[in-house]
């Protein structure tokens, strides 16, 4: 069978579908296809569009469009786990493509649409029909989301509803979410591309798919996502590599550990109550390669979605209580085990309850969500408010003029309303460049030729990190290359943003190690006392338990104690890939003021730190570690 006929045979399937669900709704419209329309019209999203906006995930965002803008090279000139396609999942349509929008989301509205009415048909009693509404009105939001774990999701759906159907028009698009999940966002992408061609494999073994079929299928997808990446300005070998890179650090830079372990625990609970009829099943699961195919796709996800929800352990945790149910749908929907299936509505009902003890949201929150299509007028009103607070005053702007910036912190919002030349350096927002590799890419943009003529600079960090230490090497360039030419300040309580200006000559930077040794947790070190600029770089390690911890939850986290001339001491929480890089730690730098202090005068006007103190659990972390000292001179 070629791919035209596939193509045909799948047009005509999915057309004579569409025609039988209507044939059957008018014919048969009762109590089932009205809690049908209702849940439909409830999730569906009431907007194609969202407007820019202001702040640390909002300017990544408005990066992405503005990298599109400037033709900037994928995977070398700008670095995200986010691709050249990001924007139709922020659905932001300035400097792209709104027609594309638009497409995404009639490619999820639909798909979404349809797992309901499959699910639908499958429902064959009033009280699951009753109990798969409330559940709907909970968590089917989550069917609806423009992002690349509802194409993850989609793809499973479709590669199972092929298996049991044969319907080509599943085969194509599990394609199409492969392709589309790789240039929106590439680590969720990279997986789905993987499971591609396991999938396409077992398909040709289980003899659902002919040998020919089978491979002119892989070529032709493969093809399309070689031939994307030119039209779509991808360099594919550093795409990947780099998000790789970000990837790996993501879970030792932005973990986030709750001090509330209700989540944790009704995750233990609804993991047993799954693995219940699982274990009944064990023998009837392994006599089929089918159901260890189905069993293992679902596996993976089901981990890969406890990951992205669990590392920061915040509002993300209701992304894996609000998927976790519709896994458990699956099961049911695509299992041939008798078991399985009888124990499906107890399973359900467990998984369900949990959840929604779980969920950060209230179901007030949940239901005005849905119907968030607000007043325009008050959203016009707050959003020219925003776009007040990141208005560059004329002085500022005559000095910029045509002239390219960067920003250094996060606020990539200012370039954009300002409708500046946007000239990044790769790791687009300080807080992530969380890698040795990804800091030095950033230092050498700033160290090059082609480095932007103005930076914006303001002061601060996420979560409980060193305010003063997120890519810290970039200010070694910055000193040598840059000088501070205005400040504005912005927002209420004010923030100071920083203006700096390209020297015509740069310093040179002098380096010289004052200590290269191996220290202990909880043990004091004595910092050398200098009037220039001594970095400290820390080589951690986890122990085999810790290990295990981070890659199955979450890894644990060190603290530093800095102690100041008084003895006086802050405490923050480390990075260990950001401390493997290097820290300034002989000065205080702790607000806006102490960093002006340190542009002005090189570090020689700030207060100076006497020694620190590392603390963390051994039972996680290795006891004993490398710690270097080095001096850093500009003349």
């Amino acid at each position: 069978m070629n791919i035209i006929t596939i193509i045909i045979n799948s047009f005509k399937t999915l057309k004579r579908e569409v025609q039988n669900f209507i044939k059957k709704s008018k014919s048969n419209f009762g109590f089932k296809q009205l809690f049908f329309v209702s849940i439909i019209l409830y999730l569906i999203p009431k907007k194609i569009f969202e407007k820019p906006n202001v702040g640390l995930d909002p300017s990544w965002m408005l990066s992405i469009n503005m990298a599109i803008k400037e033709n900037l090279i994928w995977g070398k000139e700008i670095i995200l786990t986010y691709g050249p396609l990001g924007y139709v999942s922020t659905k932001i349509p300035d400097y792209t493509s709104a027609l594309l929008i638009v497409l995404f989301y009639i490619l999820i509205v639909s798909n979404a649409i349809y797992f309901i009415h499959y699910l639908f048909k499958a429902i064959s009693s009033t009280k699951e029909l009753v109990f798969a509404t409330i559940v709907f009105i909970f968590f089917g939001n989550i069917l609806f989301l423009a992002d690349s774990v509802s194409l993850y999701f989609y793809f499973i759906f479709h590669l199972f509803h092929f298996i049991k159907h044969r319907n080509f028009s599943s085969i194509i698009l599990i394609s199409i979410f492969s392709l589309l999940a790789f240039y929106i966002k590439v680590n969720t992408g990279l997986v789905i591309n993987i499971l591609m061609i396991i999938s396409v494999i077992y398909l040709f073994l289980s003899k659902t798919l002919v040998k020919k079929s089978s491979i002119f299928l892989l070529i032709i997808h493969f093809s399309t996502l070689f031939g994307l990446s030119y039209i779509l300005n991808t360099d594919l070998r550093s795409y990947i590599f780099n998000s790789l890179t970000i990837i790996n650090s993501y879970n030792d830079a932005m973990v986030v550990i709750s001090e509330n372990n209700t989540p944790l625990l009704c995750v233990i609970i609804i993991i047993f109550a799954f693995s219940i009829p699982l274990i009944f099943s064990i023998k009837s699961i392994f006599s089929s390669i089918k159901e260890l195919f189905l069993f293992f796709n679902i596996s993976l996800f089901s981990y890969i979605l406890f990951k992205q929800s669990f590392v920061r352990a915040d509002y993300h945790t209701d992304t894996f209580f609000s998927g976790i149910i519709f896994i458990v749908f699956l099961v049911f929907t695509f299992t041939n085990v008798t078991k399985i299936k009888h124990h499906f509505f107890y399973t359900f009902i467990v998984v369900s309850i949990f959840s929604v003890s779980a969920l950060k949201k209230s179901l007030g929150g949940i239901i005005s969500a849905n119907f968030a299509n607000n007043v325009l007028v008050n959203a016009k009103k707050d959003m020219n408010e925003k776009l007040k607070k990141r208005e560059l005053p004329k002085n500022i702007m005559s000095k910029i003029r045509n002239k390219t910036v960067d920003i250094l912190g996060y606020e990539t919002s200012f370039i954009f309303y300002n409708k500046l030349k946007y000239n990044p350096r790769p790791i687009i927002q300080s807080y992530y460049a969380y890698h040795t590799n990804l800091i030095a890419l950033n230092r050498k943009k700033y160290e090059s030729k082609t480095s932007a003529d103005f930076i914006l600079y303001h002061f601060g960090s996420i979560d409980n990190r060193h305010p003063f230490w997120d890519e810290p090497q970039i200010y070694l360039p910055l000193l040598a290359n840059y000088s501070i030419d205005d400040s504005i300040l912005y927002e209420n309580p004010p923030k100071k943003v920083v203006l700096f200006k390209k020297n015509p000559l740069n310093k040179v930077i002098t380096e010289k190690v004052l200590m290269d040794t191996v220290i202990h947790l909880n043990s004091r070190l004595e910092i050398p006392q200098s009037k220039n600029i001594i970095y400290l770089t820390v080589e951690f390690d986890y122990t085999n338990l810790g290990k295990l911890r981070r890659l199955l939850y979450q890894p644990s986290l060190a603290n530093i104690k800095i102690y100041n001339e008084n003895n006086d001491s802050t405490q923050n929480t480390l990075i260990f890939p950001i401390m493997k890089s290097g820290v300034p730690i002989n000065k205080i730098v702790l607000n806006s003021e102490d960093a002006m202090t340190f542009f002005k005068s090189f570090g020689k006007g700030n207060r100076n730190a006497k020694a620190i103190k590392i603390q963390g659990n051994p039972i996680w972390i290795d006891k004993s570690f490398k710690v270097k000292l080095v001096e850093y001179g500009f003349k």
